[in-house]
This record gives C-alpha cells, sequence and structure tokens, in this order.
C-alpha cells in the first residue's frame, strides 16, 4: 500500500502529467508574487489542509496551483459545472476536483471525499464566500463550512487572498497568512461558538492579506 502523501501515485499520472506540461507557461503567464504574512505563513505547507481563499472567477484553481506549485491541490466544483459538457468533466477529473452538489443538501459525499483526501496529506482548496464576486463588489463574509470541516478533518485551515490584475502585463500578487487550527491541542472540536468566531476572524484575516497585496 502507498503511504499517504507518497510523492508517486499512479490516481495521478494525469494529473501531475498536465501539471508538469502546463506548469512553466502558466507560472509565465501569471508570475506570482508571494506575500507572506511572517515567518509562520512563509513554511513550506506539508500534510493535509484546508486553503481558505477568495473567489473572483472561473480561472481561480489555477492561480491557486500558482501559489502553492509544489503541492497537489483538490478544488471544489458545482455539480452544473460538471454536467456543463464531456470536455468539461474530463477536464475535472484530470484536476482531481471535488463535485458538490449544492442543489441536493442530502449529498454529502463531497465531505466524505475532503476527509479521504485531507487524511492523505493533502491539499482542498475552498471559497468561503460560496461563489464568485463580481469585480467592485466587496467581499462577502464567510460561511462556517470552512471550519466545520477544517475541525472535522483535523487540519489547519490555511487562508489566501489572491488579488484581480489589471491587466495580463501585470503579475499576479497573492498573500498567504499564518494557520489557523480550528480544533484543540488534544484534536477535539472546538465548540460551535469559538468555531463561528474563526469564521470571522477568517473573513477579517483575508480582508488583512487583501491590504498586503496592495502595500508589499
Amino acid at each position: 500500500m502507498t503511504k499517504p502523501g507518497a510523492l508517486f501515485r499512479y490516481r495521478y499520472l494525469a494529473f501531475d502529467i498536465v501539471k508538469v506540461l502546463t506548469g512553466i507557461p502558466t507560472l509565465l503567464i501569471f508570475r506570482p508574487k508571494i506575500i507572506y504574512e511572517n515567518d509562520k505563513a512563509r513554511k513550506i505547507v506539508r500534510g493535509g489542509g484546508i486553503i481558505a481563499t477568495n473567489h473572483k472567477g472561473f480561472i481561480d484553481p489555477v492561480k491557486i496551483f500558482t501559489v502553492f506549485f509544489y503541492r497537489r491541490i483538490h478544488c471544489l466544483a458545482r455539480k452544473e459545472i460538471y454536467d456543463h459538457s464531456a470536455l468539461m468533466r474530463l477536464i475535472l477529473r484530470m484536476g482531481q476536483c471535488i463535485v458538490v452538489d449544492t442543489e441536493n443538501p442530502a449529498d454529502t459525499s463531497y465531505f466524505t471525499k475532503i476527509r479521504e483526501v485531507t487524511a492523505d496529506k493533502r491539499l482542498v482548496a475552498i471559497y468561503p464566500e460560496g461563489h464568485i464576486v463580481k469585480d467592485g463588489e466587496d467581499m462577502l463574509e464567510f460561511k462556517l463550512g470552512t471550519a466545520l470541516l477544517a475541525a472535522s478533518c483535523k487540519v489547519p485551515i490555511i487562508p489566501v487572498y489572491i488579488a484581480p490584475r489589471k491587466n495580463i502585463f501585470h503579475m499576479m500578487r497573492a498573500a498567504v497568512g499564518e494557520p489557523i487550527y480550528p480544533y484543540s491541542e488534544d484534536g477535539r472540536m472546538l465548540p460551535m461558538a469559538e468555531l463561528q468566531k474563526i469564521t470571522s476572524d477568517l473573513t477579517v484575516k483575508i480582508r488583512e492579506l487583501r491590504e498586503l497585496t496592495k502595500t508589499k
């Protein structure tokens, strides 16, 4: 049996091939400038985790890959996007996306998948705002689900803000914050009131990271 987090995994072969082939062109296109909140945020992310980031467009999963290029990342994708076409299904499968059926609250298969992925020491990118926020609109308050998921999976939340580019000639600016741990030192889930506070703090943190992309 392959150890969790092993470098080579047959199931990720197509994903890794596409990542290698498109990696250099993608990095050249976005030319990411990554800003870290502090030394704790600068440490290489190892093990499982939930990346909480802002959502500005359908290309956001590609952007988050450039921030953590050294890791495999699973992004959430709505079922209606997955069902749009055979080509879209192929792309999302190759990208190891986790499909979420937002029209069927009873379907929790995505939650099981997230737990499986994080237990396998992978990263999952989540957009706590819930949907794409158009240009000119302020960030939405984050939903509680991100903290609940991270607490249940016993993994940290990694806050990230990716600033929209003015045009293709500008480099992409991203700010990475210090990991947030939504569980106690002995691994127990925190009370709901504390998870709600973590969610509010996470919203504030992402806004602070947004300011970092403007000043550094």
